[in-house]
């Protein structure tokens, strides 16, 4: 197994425990938003050593390299987007239920 490919499989496993566990928290979030910022504009800036940290991994490209964490990064933000949609499902069944019980408990007393 090569560098980027355990890497890659680690930050799998990162995002699925960070959505799993600790995820449910704004401030967490957006203090992930940051580093990941200022990570793309380090890059930006100096590109040459996204290229040496993709040889250096095992990946022909810094191009390649930043593609893969793309990946990731994306499977990443879609699994945090469906626990909020979730939620949100779960909110409206609850709000639909309450709204229905009251309307029934209306209706027998009028």
């Amino acid at each position: 197994m090569i560098r980027i490919q355990l890497l890659l499989l680690l930050f799998l496993l990162a995002a699925f425990l960070l959505y799993w566990k600790l995820f449910r928290n704004r401030f967490l979030n957006r203090l992930v938003l940051m580093g990941a910022l200022l990570v793309t504009a380090f890059f930006v800036l100096y590109p040459s050593v996204t290229t040496r940290i993709a040889n250096w991994m095992g990946v022909g490209r810094g191009t390649d390299l930043i593609l893969y964490l793309g990946i990731v990064i994306l499977i990443f933000v879609l699994l945090m987007m469906y626990s909020k949609i979730k939620k949100l499902e779960e909110m409206v069944t609850m709000l639909t239920r309450d709204k229905t019980l009251k309307n029934s408990e209306h209706d027998t007393t009028a």
